[in-house]
């Protein structure tokens, strides 16, 4: 279910990034927040699951700020690509991160 509700939500950033140029803060931190619910109903413990997650999206939140510090991201992508690797394992980031390179 809650996978279900991300997907609609990426599609709101979606659309909402193509008309505007702009991902809200509040979409992605909503992305984020919902992690903490999948995490509990995927049965994921404390550690070191949990807090794998989090140490990923630490690392990509710090190297995506990085390209943005330089002006090749935007902070919207930056704030989503961290929300999202939240959500998944780290062989499915290093995907995501390689496909949208």
């Amino acid at each position: 279910m809650l996978v279900a509700v991300l997907a609609a939500m990426l599609i709101v950033v979606a659309t909402g990034d193509l008309r505007s140029r702009t991902i809200p803060n509040w979409l992605s931190g909503s992305i984020a927040l919902l992690a903490i619910p999948f995490w509990w109903l995927s049965g994921l413990s404390l550690w070191p699951d949990i807090a794998s997650q989090i140490g990923v999206a630490a690392i990509v939140f710090l190297l995506f700020a990085l390209a943005f510090r330089f002006g090749m991201m935007g902070g919207g992508d930056v704030k989503l690509i961290a929300a999202l690797a939240l959500w998944l394992p780290l062989g499915a980031v290093m995907k995501l991160l390689v496909i949208m390179s």
